[in-house]
């Protein structure tokens, strides 16, 4: 997947903050990755799906199978934001239950997740010794972006992953960036971007799994895929200007910026092979599309 730095010539032009400043110092300033390294963009979907994955459990399985073997996971989730790069350390991380509404069986879910917080320090200073101002933050769980496809792609439950906090401010193209620096400053790690490929809340109500597919939706998801598949990096960071219903789709950037995260890992690791591991559209409205990225 191939594409330039479009906040390098002015970051000011592009709203960037200082953190974002230092990202890119810091891609300017790394040494290659080593060649197998690799990333992953999934929907998570509605909390509902943790309790019956459906036509979507052997999917995530399948895609878990790809990835269970990988020494370490960093995972974006939208559902954790901070000022700033924060990295969480903790020895394990039970399952929030972040989310209302819901029936009680959902809440009843337990699931734990290995840390470690060596890994978690050493990640952070590799990410410091770059140029950017990450911080630690102890933390013992995680949020349902997290721990919900976790539990559906069965992965092992000690395997360790390194949670991160999504900086408050990011835009397509500063995501991009953040996702390179963070597959920089763990090369044996997969960086696992949970998102959402559409994601309008405002037009979900509630309405059933099965409901028919909002038109709208296709479009934009079938633009969006062959964009993705295409390796065509300046599509993905200027969507909202390119993608029809990009803003009926995504009304905010927050649940689609672990694609461009995930991309921009995937550059930095020179990994061009791109597959969909997952397709479908749950509630008529949110498109399950999931990738990988791999060395080809």
């Amino acid at each position: 997947m191939s594409t330039h730095h479009p906040c390098k010539p002015n970051l000011q032009e592009c709203g960037a903050t200082s953190v974002v400043a230092a990202i890119v110092f810091a891609l300017g300033n790394s040494r290659v990755l080593r060649a197998m390294i690799r990333s992953v963009f999934l929907s998570h979907g509605a909390p509902l799906l943790a309790l019956n994955p459906g036509a979507y459990a052997d999917a995530f399985k399948q895609l878990g199978a790809q990835i269970k073997d990988a020494p370490c996971l960093i995972v974006v989730s939208p559902h954790w934001m901070q000022r700033g790069v924060v990295i969480g350390q903790g020895g394990r991380y039970h399952a929030i239950h972040d989310f209302g509404g819901f029936p009680e069986a959902l809440y009843q879910l337990r699931h734990e997740i290995a840390g470690d917080p060596a890994r978690s320090e050493a990640f952070q200073q590799a990410l410091v010794k770059l140029g950017v101002p990450a911080r630690l933050e102890l933390r013992t769980g995680v949020d349902h972006g997290v721990w919900m496809p976790h539990r559906m792609m069965q992965l092992p439950r000690d395997q360790v992953i390194v949670p991160v906090a999504m900086p408050a401010g990011l835009d397509a193209a500063t995501a991009w960036q953040f996702g390179e620096v963070l597959a920089t400053a763990m090369p044996d790690a997969v960086v696992l971007g949970s998102g959402g490929f559409t994601h309008n809340l405002y037009a979900f109500r509630g309405q059933p799994q099965a409901s028919p597919i909002d038109p709208r939706v296709q479009t934009f998801a079938d633009w969006l895929d062959a964009a993705v598949l295409a390796g065509h990096g300046e599509s993905l960071i200027h969507y909202r200007r390119r993608a029809p219903e990009a803003e009926y789709c995504h009304p905010t950037d927050e649940h689609l910026l672990p694609l461009q995260i995930a991309a921009g890992a995937a550059h930095a690791a020179r990994a061009e092979k791109i597959t969909r591991e997952i397709d479908g559209i749950t509630h008529g409205i949110l498109s399950m599309r999931a990738y990988s990225f791999a060395n080809a």
